[in-house]
């Protein structure tokens, strides 16, 4: 069997085929099966702590508030590197000379911050916001159509956004621990492609009568995720090359 859940399905992706399968594997009723049985349990019980994990992080106090700061420091971020970029075609070329040269100050921060973890891009805006405060760059800001207006509002943002980010913290501080999402993913993914896939495919040509069906809605749940999850890679990508125009 080729079939494998791609390493870059999500927390999500692999809970829902789960969710689907699991069930068809009662209802089929291989109990006496001791060796897919001692796998659907090991699977059944990453999946249990998975969803804990994923409830962890979707339901904290501050996570709708996180959220709205998020996008707001996204869209101003994105508003003030596309004004620089608009400005570099100013037929004035001391603008467009110091919106080349802010371009090259924003680039080397990473043009798609914005698209990081919570922490790495708080970072790295704070420490840009930091260099534009140098009299040179600020001069080139101050040059720029609309620069500093736009400036001034990802400056905002990114304080309101750290506010919120650290009443998170705290508030993650203060909750159980809990083992990450990320590593519980990538163990049910290893369990799956590793032992389930392989099992099947073996008892599926061997008693093709009893492995068969279920082999083929397997194959069914995972070649859907995975196809979510390529059609969701294909977007973010197509996004961040929009936003490097």
């Amino acid at each position: 069997m080729n079939t494998q859940i791609y390493y870059y399905c999500n927390n999500e992706e692999i809970n829902s085929a789960l969710e689907n399968l699991l069930p068809e594997f009662k209802k089929a009723n291989f109990g006496e099966d001791l060796v897919l049985s001692g796998i659907l349990d090991k699977i059944k019980y990453r999946n249990t702590g998975l969803r804990n994990t994923m409830g962890i992080v979707r339901k904290g106090k501050f996570t709708n508030e996180m959220h709205l700061a998020d996008s707001k420091l996204d869209k101003t971020f994105i508003c003030f590197k596309q004004i620089v970029n608009a400005n570099t075609y100013f037929l004035d070329e001391d603008i467009a000379s110091s919106a080349r040269k802010l371009w090259e100050v924003i680039e080397a921060y990473d043009l798609n911050m914005y698209m990081y973890s919570y922490e790495r891009q708080l970072s790295k805006t704070l420490a840009l916001i930091e260099r534009t405060k140098e009299d040179e760059i600020s001069n080139w800001i101050g040059k720029i159509e609309g620069g500093e207006r736009a400036l001034n509002q990802m400056e905002i943002c990114c304080a309101d956004y750290q506010l919120v980010y650290n009443k998170t913290i705290q508030e993650d501080a203060n909750t159980v621990t809990a083992e990450a999402p990320t590593a519980q993913k990538k163990e049910i993914r290893d369990l799956i492609n590793r032992e389930l896939l392989p099992y099947l495919n073996v008892m599926s040509q061997a008693m093709p009568q009893k492995y068969a069906a279920i082999t083929e809605l397997s194959r069914k749940y995972i070649k859907e995720i995975n196809r979510d999850a390529h059609a969701r890679k294909t977007r973010k990508k197509a996004q961040v090359q929009k936003e490097n125009l």
